[in-house]
């Protein structure tokens, strides 16, 4: 993945989902929750966001990411309010 030269306001994340929904803790998701929860990588964290920095991983619902492309990759950005939680 590129650096990308972004940054995003308030409390909002900016991320690169994952691809698949295992952990590096091996944590896997049940299938039930896999169409409601995806993980990503964090790219860009607004100046609100206090205890996760770039490059964490991030687990959130999958309905609270507004999708866009940066480059023709894959990218979101959601709330850190909406995030499940960090995998330290």
């Amino acid at each position: 993945m590129e650096e990308l030269n972004i940054r995003t306001f308030g409390e909002r994340i900016i991320i690169k989902p994952d691809e698949d929904t295992t952990s590096k803790g091996d944590l896997v998701l049940s299938e039930r929750n896999i169409t409601d929860a995806s993980s990503g990588t964090v790219v860009a964290i607004g100046e609100d966001v206090k205890g996760i920095d770039v490059g964490d991983k991030l687990f959130y619902a999958k309905n609270n990411l507004e999708e866009f492309l940066i480059k023709g990759e894959d990218y979101g950005i959601l709330p850190f309010s909406r995030a499940f939680y960090v995998e330290l």
